[in-house]
């Protein structure tokens, strides 16, 4: 029924429960689990001098937490910038 499910996931609970569904259908229908986690590039944008302090830890925080949460043989990663 199924070939390709797109679970886009936040961090919360609920989109951790979304990725185990996902998974759950994906395994009953032989089918393929993409994770979307956007990232948000401008989130310092705006703040005058102090624009970029931060800004690489806040990057790496954002990509390794989905790496580390969703990273598994079963799924496959997608972080959009």
């Amino acid at each position: 029924m199924f070939s390709h499910i797109l679970v886009p996931v936040d961090g919360s609970a609920a989109s951790n429960q979304a990725v185990e569904k996902a998974c759950s259908m994906a395994q009953a229908f032989k089918s393929n689990v993409t994770v979307v986690s956007v990232i948000d590039l401008f989130a310092f944008a705006g703040m005058g001098m102090d624009a970029g302090y931060g800004q690489v830890e806040y990057l790496k925080a954002m990509t390794d937490q989905p790496k580390q949460r969703y990273m598994t043989p079963r799924l496959f990663l997608t972080l959009l910038m």
